[in-house]
């Protein structure tokens, strides 16, 4: 069994992970309502923004869950790419390798992009 000690670092990325994706999951399911309702909306970047500090899973399962912003793009792929992205710091932050291999990835893009200059 899966088993965290609220000891380690990895106990509270996990938790501060969760409840950023509940919040946006959350909101998502606000603006649903506000929408219905015909009240004033929840402006899209605040959505988006739970995105950018590690609620994309929130906001993706609140997107489909809600069926709440699948049509309009850009709001449809930028959702998709804080998804990503919110995997990318989750896995950066939890396991020691993937936080590796990520700075090696940014710092082989970063002098990629110092040649081109």
């Amino acid at each position: 069994m899966f088993h965290l000690d609220t000891a380690h670092p990895e106990y509270w990325i996990c938790l501060y992970f969760g409840a950023v994706s509940l919040l946006a999951f959350l909101w998502m399911g606000l603006d649903k309502l506000y929408a219905a309702l015909g009240w004033r909306r929840i402006p899209e970047r605040r959505l988006l923004f739970f995105g950018l500090i590690g609620g994309g899973a929130g906001t993706k399962l609140g997107q489909v869950f809600f069926r709440h912003k699948t049509r309009k793009e850009p709001m449809r792929s930028q959702i998709q790419r804080r998804l990503v992205w919110s995997v990318v710091l989750f896995l950066a932050f939890v396991i020691p390798q993937s936080r590796e291999a990520l700075i090696e990835m940014m710092t082989s893009a970063t002098n990629g992009l110092a040649h081109l200059g």
